[in-house]
């Protein structure tokens, strides 16, 4: 019995040390961009972005959004997701309607990285353009990122999201 306990430690440890491998060996940055025509202006969509606090009524995957003190003189949100994951993030750029920029300012997260929101108008109404930098430290996380989970899973559900909210409105 004890010999079939040693031999599954053994296979456990053995593959942590493959995960461990592969994920460090994956790059430890991304980039990923989304874009999406919406027809309402600049201000109108530039209103819905920033009342973080409302993010929730039409965001389906966010659970909850919570105003916390601000840092550095930056607002800091902490949104959780439906699956129960908590980021804090502040706005530390907002240059009114064209660009926002969130960053993640929890430094114990699995997760660093920004978000930048861009707002070109045109003739119909404004072209948003969201682009996620995104940076995982941890090899492990980095491995089950990779291998489980699309990149752009909460960027294209945040995109079409914020499309169906301004249509609504």
């Amino acid at each position: 019995m004890s010999m079939w306990i040693g031999i599954a430690v053994a296979a456990l440890v053995g593959l942590f040390a493959i995960v461990w491998i592969v994920g460090s060996r994956l790059p430890r940055d991304h980039v990923v961009s989304r874009g999406v025509d919406i027809a309402q202006p600049p201000e109108a969509v530039w209103r819905v972005i920033t009342d973080t606090a409302q993010v929730p009524t039409w965001w389906p995957m966010m659970k909850s959004s919570e105003r916390l003190p601000d840092r550095d003189g930056h607002a800091v949100w902490k949104q959780i997701d439906q699956r129960g994951n908590s980021v804090l993030f502040a706005a530390v750029q907002a240059d009114a309607p064209q660009l926002l920029v969130q960053r993640i300012v929890d430094d114990n997260g699995p997760f660093a990285g920004e978000w930048r929101f861009e707002l070109t108008p045109t003739t119909n109404g404004c072209h948003v353009t969201v682009t996620e930098h995104g940076s995982v430290a941890l090899p492990i996380v980095r491995f089950m990122f990779r291998m489980f989970m699309d990149p752009a899973l909460y960027l294209d559900s945040d995109v079409k999201a914020l499309a169906r909210k301004c249509t609504d409105s």
